[in-house]
């Protein structure tokens, strides 16, 4: 028979994850993480020794751990493939990670291009409100703000900052910049 009679799931570090008892019988089996989890190892038990087993495409030995998975926000599913003995049987389950979405919308960074520009006070990413002085003369403002989680997304007064730098025109004494950091379940948090 092509069959599991167990499976642990574990963070890469080690640490268990909780999950339902796993029987074998289920074609489908569901665990939940957090966002700080970004990659899972399995290790997949067969009922019968001599199967042979895949996850996700890589041969793994009953009772060794997979290499480590990556999980991206929401759903992952991981096919393990049992072959049994003789190779008669193949069955297929799918382990579905379903891993949460972050809620960091904090800034790592302003990302002032600006020659001469002096930001005040020093950045902290808990700290939402700066004045940032610029050289008599300064005709535009050069910003490339980094958000902390890479899935995050950042805006300069409404344009999207995809990879490259925002430049805004600076023809006067003041220039209001708003800087918004959207996390991935869509939380909002805005610097100016």
């Amino acid at each position: 028979a092509a069959l599991l009679n167990g499976l642990t799931l574990k963070t890469s570090s080690g640490a268990a994850i909780q999950a339902p008892t796993f029987t074998g019988a289920e074609e489908t089996y569901y665990a939940y993480v957090n966002d700080e989890v970004d990659e899972i190892v399995l290790t997949p038990g067969a009922l019968m020794p001599g199967s042979g087993i895949t996850v996700d495409g890589q041969i793994v030995q009953s009772g060794q751990a997979s290499q480590p998975i990556a999980l991206l926000s929401g759903e992952n599913t991981i096919p393990v493939a049992v072959v049994s003995p003789d190779q008669s049987e193949t069955r297929t389950y799918q382990v579905v990670v379903w891993r949460e979405a972050s809620g960091n919308a904090d800034l790592q960074q302003p990302g002032v291009a600006t020659a001469g520009a002096e930001l005040r006070p020093a950045f902290d990413p808990g700290v939402t409100e700066y004045r940032l002085l610029v050289p008599a003369g300064t005709s535009e403002l050069t910003l490339q703000p980094v958000a902390q989680h890479s899935g995050a997304a950042v805006r300069v007064n409404g344009q999207d900052v995809t990879g490259g730098p925002v430049t805004l025109p600076f023809g006067g004494e003041s220039l209001s910049v708003a800087v918004e950091v959207l996390a991935q379940d869509e939380s909002p948090r805005l610097y100016t």
